[in-house]
């Protein structure tokens, strides 16, 4: 599972990306949800938003992406892995999100992207 993930450093920065071709697609697209990047972005806003609040998300339909410090994209790394991996796990995280009121894997609609505000914000309705 770890080489699904690329990461890469420069002068600019650091990021962590992924194909969404994950061993939970199936699960996620049988419960109604469709597994993208912005799931995943949304994934990782919802069980870690003090993380997620320190990376800027640059995802789309079929990749994840997420720039930041090699250490916060270390982590995101980590707590991503444990729902591409588990069924289960991820199947209740959709639940909880539900419950609450939140749709993981909503993306932008809106076309001007200094206007919209950021995941997080409308994550917490704050946008």
């Amino acid at each position: 599972m770890n080489n699904l993930f690329r990461r890469h450093t420069d002068d600019d920065g650091s990021s962590l990306t992924f194909d969404c071709d994950t061993p939970v697609d199936g699960a996620i697209t049988a419960a109604g949800g469709e597994p993208t990047g912005y799931f995943w972005d949304g994934v990782l806003a919802f069980v870690a938003p003090e993380l997620a609040e320190g990376l800027e998300f640059d995802s789309e339909g079929s990749m994840f992406c997420a720039y930041g410090a090699v250490d916060d994209l270390d982590e995101a790394q980590r707590v991503l892995k444990l729902y591409m991996t588990d069924t289960d796990k991820v199947l209740a995280l959709m639940e909880r999100a539900e419950s609450a009121g939140v749709t993981l894997g909503e993306p932008f609609d809106d076309e001007d992207d200094d206007q919209r505000p950021g995941f997080l914000a409308r994550l917490l309705k704050r946008g």
